[in-house]
């Protein structure tokens, strides 16, 4: 006596599609949170860092550097003030104090697409 066939079922692991850890994993500085900004008290200053992509030299360097400082002078204002800087090799820190949250996004993107102008 002959039994009847069954059918075998096979454990297929699938690739692809929407799941925990699935895709390229993130380029760049690892462990920066996407998060809003909380509000900004104008009485608080505030340390901003500044980082240059790809540069073919320092920020140091005497020409690039008098470019830098051109660019913080122009962005400090009357709502947002440069009080401190320091400029390193490949990024700045800046010490500011602006009055609102839109006047602090404002100043610092001046100050990146006017450094980005020279």
């Amino acid at each position: 006596m002959t039994k009847g066939a069954t059918q075998l079922c096979f454990d297929i692991r699938q690739h692809g599609g929407r799941r925990a850890g699935a895709g390229r994993k993130a380029a760049g500085r690892p462990g920066v949170p996407h998060r809003a900004r909380a509000a900004h008290d104008g009485r608080i200053p505030m340390h901003v860092t500044l980082r240059a992509a790809a540069l073919p030299s320092s920020l140091r360097t005497p020409r690039v550097f008098v470019a830098v400082r051109a660019a913080i002078a122009r962005a400090s204002r009357t709502s947002l003030r440069v009080i401190a800087f320091s400029v390193r090799r490949d990024h700045a820190h800046l010490l500011v104090e602006a009055d609102t949250t839109p006047a602090l996004a404002r100043g610092l993107q001046g100050s990146r697409s006017a450094s980005r102008r020279r």
